[in-house]
């Protein structure tokens, strides 16, 4: 997992990249131009690859999703439980 905590000047505050299989998950916080408010951006970067029979492309698609400061309890408190229920289903099984 790659970590970063220092303050860039484009506006990033911190970034963690999670790698699972053909996918990425970069979490980042950045900062809103001429404020102080912060927001969170989630980007999933999924790579595909299309053979053909004169050359390989590599193509990188990305998927972001943004979550203002205003709605992080809510957002936290949809995605833990979904997090608990799908747990719980799993355990059941």
């Amino acid at each position: 997992m790659e970590e970063n905590v220092q303050k860039y000047d484009n506006g990033f505050v911190f970034s963690k990249a999670v790698k699972s299989g053909k996918r990425i998950y970069y979490f980042d916080i950045k900062k809103v131009k001429n404020t102080d408010n912060l927001y969170i951006t989630i980007t999933e970067s999924k790579k595909n690859t299309n053979d053909d029979c004169q050359s390989t492309q590599t193509a990188f698609y990305k998927q972001r999703l943004l979550i203002f400061k205003e709605d992080f309890k809510r957002f936290t408190e949809a995605l833990k439980e979904c997090i608990d229920l799908i747990n719980k289903i799993s355990k059941d099984e």
